[in-house]
C-alpha cells in the first residue's frame, strides 16, 4: 500500500469506527469527563502528525456520543501519543481510544474474558519521561492478546487527574466494536 493509499485507509478506518460509536448510545456511559478519541496511526507513522483521530474529542449529548469534527491527521496529541508509544512494542497495534475509568468497568471487561492492568506503578513510580514511556511499553505488551489483537491498561486518576482506560487495537473499526460490546456488558451488569 502506497503512502497516500494508507492515508485514505487510515481516515476511511477512523470514519467507520466513528460512526459505529455514534451510533451506539450505550458507548456514550463509557466517555470521561475529559472525553474519547479514537485515533489510528500511519503505517509509517512518526508524531501525532502521522496520526489520524477527532479533533475535539468524542462527547457525550443527550446521551448520544457526538465528535466535535471529523477525523483529521493530526487531530489527538495525548492518545496519539499513546498508542504511537506501545506500537514500537507491538507493531500492529495502531488504534486506540480511552474511556472512563470505573473499578466495575473494569470488572466488566474482566468477566468477558480479557485482561486489563493498571498503570499507576508506571505512573507513580517513574521519575523521568522515558521511563514512564517504557513502562507504558512494558504494561501494555504484558496485557496483549495475540487472539483478540487488543491490549487495556487503565489509570486511576488522581489529584486533577481523571482516570481512564485505554484500549488499543489494531483498527479503528476494531477497537470501536469492542468498545460498544464493553459498553453494552456494562450496561446489562449494573443494577437498575
Amino acid at each position: 500500500m502506497t503512502p497516500e493509499e494508507d492515508r485514505y485507509y487510515v481516515l476511511g478506518n477512523v470514519l467507520e469506527g466513528l460512526a459505529m460509536l455514534e451510533g451506539a448510545s450505550a458507548f456514550a456511559s463509557l466517555i470521561p469527563e475529559i472525553r474519547s478519541n479514537l485515533v489510528m496511526c500511519l503505517a509509517r507513522s512518526e508524531g501525532p502528525e502521522d496520526v489520524v483521530g477527532v479533533p475535539g474529542r468524542i462527547t457525550n449529548v443527550f446521551g448520544q456520543p457526538r465528535a466535535a469534527a471529523r477525523p483529521a491527521l493530526g487531530g489527538s496529541h495525548f492518545t496519539a501519543r499513546i498508542v504511537l508509544a506501545v506500537r514500537r512494542e507491538i507493531p500492529n497495534l495502531r488504534a486506540a481510544l480511552e474511556v472512563k475509568y470505573r473499578p466495575d468497568l473494569v470488572a466488566v471487561i474482566e468477566k468477558m474474558g480479557l485482561q486489563a492492568k493498571s498503570l499507576e506503578p508506571v505512573l507513580s513510580g517513574a521519575t523521568n519521561p522515558e521511563a514512564r514511556v517504557a513502562g507504558l511499553r512494558q504494561t501494555f505488551k504484558e496485557v496483549y492478546s495475540e487472539d483478540e489483537k487488543l491490549s487495556i491498561a487503565y489509570t486511576e486518576g488522581g489529584h486533577a487527574r481523571e482516570g481512564a482506560i485505554i484500549l488499543l487495537g489494531e483498527t479503528a473499526v476494531d477497537v470501536a466494536r469492542r468498545a460498544i460490546a464493553i459498553a453494552e456488558a456494562y450496561r446489562t451488569a449494573k443494577p437498575g
